[in-house]
């Protein structure tokens, strides 16, 4: 397709959105700029589909088992798995890439430094916490989190804190999903004896997680070796 007329009867010049082709491949000016070079697209068909058992006639959910799994009855390989997604999830910001947010930003008192955490982060944190809220009966059992024991035992914190907590972090997902705007079509499948269709994804263009992994793990090696010096 011709970017230049992607803007279609809209009016909306392809200009205006700020779009460039990065080292990797599409980048944002809002994307921070250290993270260019590892922004790269691929094709991907999403897992976790629902599909229709046509012998038992009822309805599962796909699961891959060659993938970890995020979602299912609550354990330690769920846990092990989230861990791992959302490892070193807050890096430090160089003095430079702070200036934009300054004064208001200020450095944390433990290493004077300032930090962020990629938006993609912010929304894997918040699904990993609406996750555990659907769950709370398992995770209340094995007590609260370093995290949770800090909030409880700060006055800053509201006692409806896990409400006002819950409704942040689903109105954070809804942004995002509407950020993206993913417009690959979800077909509307219907079977023998049920009154619905079920929508199964097909493929979608995604930005490559492995590059944008590698570059969070190589900013806090970075951050480490910095430490040490």
């Amino acid at each position: 397709m011709d970017l230049g007329t992607a803007s279609g009867s809209s009016g909306l010049a392809l200009d205006s959105l700020d779009v460039f082709i990065g080292v990797g491949g599409p980048a944002y000016r809002t994307d921070l700029e250290d993270s260019h070079p590892h922004i790269v697209l691929e094709e991907r068909t999403f897992s976790g589909k629902l599909w229709f058992d046509r012998e038992t006639k009822t309805v599962y959910r796909e699961i891959d088992p060659a993938e970890p799994q995020y979602f299912g009855p609550p354990g330690p390989e769920i846990d092990r798995a989230w861990g791992d997604l959302l490892r070193g999830e807050f890096v430090r910001l160089t003095p430079e890439e702070a200036a934009p947010y300054l004064p208001d930003l200020t450095v944390e008192p433990a290493s004077g430094h300032y930090h962020f955490e990629p938006d993609m982060f912010h929304s894997l944190h918040c699904l990993n916490a609406v996750r555990k809220e659907l769950d709370k009966d398992y995770y209340s059992k094995l007590g609260p989190s370093h995290l949770e024991m800090e909030i409880q035992n700060s006055t800053a914190f509201p006692p409806d804190w896990g409400r006002i907590h819950m409704d942040h972090c689903l109105d954070q997902l809804r942004q995002a999903i509407q950020c993206q705007g993913d417009l690959s079509p979800v077909p509307l499948y219907h079977h023998e004896g049920m009154s619905i269709g079920l929508g199964v994804g097909q493929t979608h263009t995604c930005r490559k997680w492995e590059p944008m992994r590698h570059w969070m793990d190589e900013r806090k090696m970075r951050q480490l070796k910095d430490k040490a010096q």
